[in-house]
């Protein structure tokens, strides 16, 4: 577009290039801030942003956004690991809402990386078939925690308690 031609011409780096430094140099004078920074997509914006936030915070930033739209777009645009760390931390509505957006290949690490109790406090929110199609999903160690933990009745200390300790 008219922007990218102004910013890089064809054969520069666009990357870096003294241009784009010129650019974020101007953005900032006009602003009154002393730096800007520029980014080719919303979603590398995002990466820095949350660079160094803890999963508890930008599950929280994900809660306070109003759009069902908006939600699913941030937490899909983190890094993998940094998804499946912040994923628990979720609410659980959300955590279930996103389980029937979220592809299979999205879904896979995050339910096997979560914590065998959080695990369980969702799964007892859905219903039984698909907590059998999220069963699926995990790796056959997982699987066999999260069956364990489901066989207690609800409420009792068995369903409520960790599997995961230090000897």
């Amino acid at each position: 577009g008219r922007l990218s031609s102004f910013i890089a011409q064809p054969g520069e780096l666009f990357l870096g290039g003294e241009r784009i430094k010129q650019f974020e140099h101007n953005f900032a004078n006009y602003h009154g801030v002393d730096y800007a920074v520029a980014f080719n997509s919303a979603t590398s914006a995002l990466h820095a942003a949350v660079a160094d936030w803890q999963p508890s915070d930008i599950a929280s930033l994900i809660s306070h956004l109003e759009e069902d739209t908006e939600q699913d777009f941030v937490f899909e645009a983190l890094p993998t690991e940094l998804a499946q760390q912040t994923f628990e931390y979720l609410e659980i509505s959300l955590q279930k809402r996103l389980l029937n957006t979220l592809s299979i290949e999205q879904l896979r690490p995050i339910l096997n990386t979560m914590s065998p109790d959080d695990r369980t406090a969702l799964f007892e929110e859905l219903p039984a078939a698909k907590v059998t199609q999220m069963l699926q999903l995990l790796s056959a160690e997982e699987r066999a925690v999260a069956l364990n933990l489901l066989g207690y009745p609800e409420q009792s200390i068995g369903r409520l308690m960790t599997p995961d300790y230090i000897a």
